[in-house]
C-alpha cells in the first residue's frame, strides 16, 4: 500500500505521524501516486484499535518518528481513481492495511486489500463500514468456537472482547462470563449477553468453578495478551477445554504454564487474522452481516472526532476516559 507521502505527488494532503512516545500529530504529505493496479481511495473513517497502543506507548525512542500514516489499520473510504478489477470510481470500501499505514486522507491500495460495501441501505455512507474490519477479526476465531451449551469465559471487554461476548451470546452459551477492569465495560457485557461479570480483583478461578460445579470452563478467550491472564485461563479451563488466544503480547516471549496445559490436554487456538491465506474473508462476512441487519455494531462507537484532533483521540483511548470504547476519526 502506498500512503500519501511515499511517492511524490503534487497536492498537499494530511496524514498522522507518531513523533515520540504518546505524541501523535497531523503532518502535510504529498499526494500518493498509484503503481501497477493500485486503487486510489479517499479515506472517510478511521478507528483506533487497542493494538495501536503498543506503538503509541512504545518505550523505545529509536522507534520514533514512525512513518506517516502509522499505526492506523481500521479504515474505510471510497474509490476515487485508478479503479482496479472489480472496483469502480465511487465504490465504498473497507481497506485492509497490513502495514498499518492507513492514517491519511488518501491511499493507494492494491485491490486485493479492499472489500467492497454493497450499495444498500445507509451503510456505504456511515461509520459502520470501518467497524467491519475489527468485527471480521473476531468472526474468524468464533468460526472455530462452538459455544452452544458451553461454559465460556472472555478476558478483556474492550470493543473486541465485547464483540466476542456478543457473538458467543448468540451461540447460546450456558454460562458466558466476562472479565474486565472497568465497570462500564462490564455493563456493556451484560447488555450484550454476559451471564456473569467479574473484575480481576475477584477470585475468577473460584467463581468459574462455582458456576460449573467444579468442572471449569469449556472455552476461554483471551483478548489481553497478558502472561498472567493466559496462565489464569489455563487454570480455569476444564479438561480438554479450548483456549482462544486473540490478544497479542506486548513483550515476547511470555512464560507459559506448560505442565497445566499438557495435563489438561488443552486445545490451543491462536489467532492473527491478517496472516491467514485470505485476510479479507472475515471482513467480507462482517460487511454482509452488517448490511443484512444480522449484527449491530453501532454500540462500539462512543467518540467521534476530526482527524485534526487525533492527539486528543489517542489520549482518550489510552486513558479510557469518558467511558470510551471505539474512537472514530473523520479526515
Amino acid at each position: 500500500m502506498v500512503i500519501a507521502g511515499s511517492e511524490a505527488g503534487g497536492v498537499a494532503l494530511q496524514a498522522v505521524q507518531l513523533t515520540r512516545e504518546e505524541t501523535i500529530e497531523v503532518v502535510d504529505v504529498p499526494e500518493p501516486v498509484p503503481v501497477d493496479d493500485q486503487v486510489l481511495v479517499q479515506v472517510e473513517h478511521l478507528s483506533i484499535c487497542g493494538s495501536d497502543m503498543r506503538y503509541y506507548r512504545s518505550p523505545n525512542s529509536d522507534d520514533f518518528p514512525f512513518p506517516p500514516g502509522y499505526p492506523f489499520h481500521e479504515c474505510a473510504g471510497r474509490v476515487v481513481d485508478r479503479a482496479g478489477a472489480g472496483f469502480a470510481e465511487g465504490d465504498a470500501v473497507v481497506v485492509l492495511a497490513p502495514d498499518r499505514l492507513a492514517g491519511a486522507e488518501l491511499l493507494a491500495v492494491s485491490p486485493r486489500r479492499l472489500v467492497k460495501v454493497p450499495d444498500k441501505a445507509s451503510l456505504p455512507t456511515d461509520e459502520r463500514r470501518v467497524l467491519a474490519q475489527p468485527l471480521g477479526t473476531v468472526l474468524y476465531p468464533c468460526g472455530s468456537l462452538n459455544g452452544l451449551g458451553k461454559s465460556v469465559v472472555v478476558f478483556g471487554q474492550g470493543p473486541l472482547g465485547l464483540t466476542f461476548t456478543q457473538l458467543l451470546s448468540g451461540m447460546r452459551s450456558l454460562h458466558l462470563v466476562s472479565v474486565d477492569l472497568h465497570d462500564y465495560r462490564l455493563a456493556h457485557a451484560r447488555r450484550l449477553g454476559a451471564t456473569a461479570t467479574f473484575t480481576p480483583g475477584d477470585d475468577v478461578a473460584a467463581e468459574v468453578r462455582a458456576l460449573t460445579d467444579g468442572r471449569g470452563a469449556d472455552i476461554v478467550v483471551d483478548t489481553t495478551g497478558r502472561e498472567d491472564v493466559i496462565n489464569l485461563a489455563l487454570e480455569i479451563l476444564a479438561f480438554r477445554g479450548t483456549l482462544s488466544c486473540f490478544g497479542q503480547p506486548v513483550v515476547e516471549p511470555i512464560g507459559f504454564n506448560y505442565k497445566t496445559f499438557s495435563k489438561k490436554e488443552i486445545h490451543l487456538l491462536p489467532t492473527i487474522t491478517h496472516s491467514r491465506p485470505d485476510p479479507a474473508e472475515g471482513t467480507r462476512l462482517a460487511v454482509d452481516l452488517i448490511v443484512g441487519g444480522r449484527i449491530d455494531v453501532s454500540w462500539m462507537v462512543t467518540h467521534r472526532l476530526p482527524l485534526s484532533e487525533v492527539g486528543k483521540a489517542f489520549e482518550i483511548y489510552a486513558t479510557q476516559a469518558e467511558e470510551c470504547l471505539k474512537v472514530v476519526l473523520h479526515p
